[in-house]
């Protein structure tokens, strides 16, 4: 059985010049024009080429911004010393170590996002890379070349939510209940310090009318927990009957 024969690029050579012979001119030019080798996007490179007539191929099969092998040794430098893919959209290289000398000050954050905006570009033309950046755990998200906006709410303050109606109906709620509690506050007599025998049981007593019998007595009425009254009131008492050597009435509310 006859070996197939494995096709290899023909070589320049005879009646080129001898500097020339076994540059890969095929591969060079084929890189030039799908962008592997930085030219159509650098003025005084392409200028050139144009002035000799260079065929730029079909521009559909072109990848913009980024050169294919740099770009996947800065992606594999990454993956190896962080550990993911997850580059953040304005990372740049720095010039320290672990990392490769050639790579330092790349900016790879917007390589990363100039790929995922050329996705479709890749899964028609080269199938092969995008294979291999799925395989390598790339994510193609939607491209970000900026910071994202901040989150504001736009809704209207509460208060601007409600309709006339609402309004008023929420106005008439308020007042009932400042009525009820200025009733409530009204009506309340702050006892006096009850006998040792029969302390007063200040926890049956609501805060509010605690810190009520406080303002009478001349305490502090801050406080963040009823028990807080509760036992300012008892020790007020006890401290009342040692000076005094006796008592009023006492007893629950």
């Amino acid at each position: 059985m006859k070996q197939k024969k494995k096709h290899r690029e023909p070589l320049i050579s005879e009646p080129w010049p001898a500097e020339l012979h076994g540059l890969k001119l095929g591969f060079i030019t084929e890189a030039l024009r799908v962008g592997d080798i930085f030219a159509y996007e650098e003025p005084k490179r392409r200028a050139a080429l144009d002035r000799i007539g260079f065929d730029w191929g079909d521009r559909e099969i072109y990848i913009r911004g980024l050169q294919w092998h740099h770009f996947l040794a800065c992606l594999f430098s990454y993956s190896k010393i962080k550990g993911s893919l997850s580059i953040a959209w304005d990372f740049v290289i720095p010039d320290e170590d672990p990392w490769p000398l050639p790579l330092r000050g790349e900016h790879l954050g917007t390589k990363v996002n100039l790929i995922r905006e050329q996705e479709s570009v890749l899964r028609t033309h080269f199938k092969h890379r995008a294979q291999l950046l799925d395989a390598m755990g790339f994510v193609f998200l939607p491209p970000m070349f900026s910071p994202p906006p901040e989150k504001r709410d736009t809704r209207l303050p509460p208060c601007l939510r409600l309709n006339s109606e609402e309004l008023e109906l929420t106005r008439q709620d308020r007042r009932r209940k400042s009525t009820k509690k200025a009733q409530n506050t009204g009506d309340f007599i702050p006892p006096e310090p009850g006998p040792l025998d029969n302390p007063i049981a200040y926890s049956f007593y609501t805060v509010v009318q605690l810190k009520e019998i406080c303002r009478a007595r001349g305490l502090s009425t801050s406080g963040k927990l009823k028990q807080d009254y509760v036992d300012r009131l008892t020790e007020y008492d006890k401290d009342f009957h040692a000076n005094n050597k006796g008592g009023g009435g006492g007893g629950a509310p």
